[in-house]
């Protein structure tokens, strides 16, 4: 899901079968994933939630 804006891959992982969280409360439909965890390429079964770490996390820590 990297480098995806949030809404598209919250439809994707949705399709899929999986569920999703952020610890983001304040992003924006342009808000990009630029981490996850499991990592990509992790086997995991369906229903399993995948957690997503968005640019917007990183941006506020830049402004601090």
């Amino acid at each position: 899901m990297r480098n995806k804006k949030i809404e598209e891959a919250g439809r994707i992982l949705t399709e899929l079968g999986f569920r999703y969280t952020t610890e983001s409360y304040n992003f924006e439909e342009n808000s990009v994933v630029i981490e996850q965890f499991p990592l990509p390429g992790t086997e995991v079964t369906k229903g399993s939630i995948i957690d997503l770490y968005l640019d917007v996390d990183f941006k506020k820590e830049d402004k601090q």
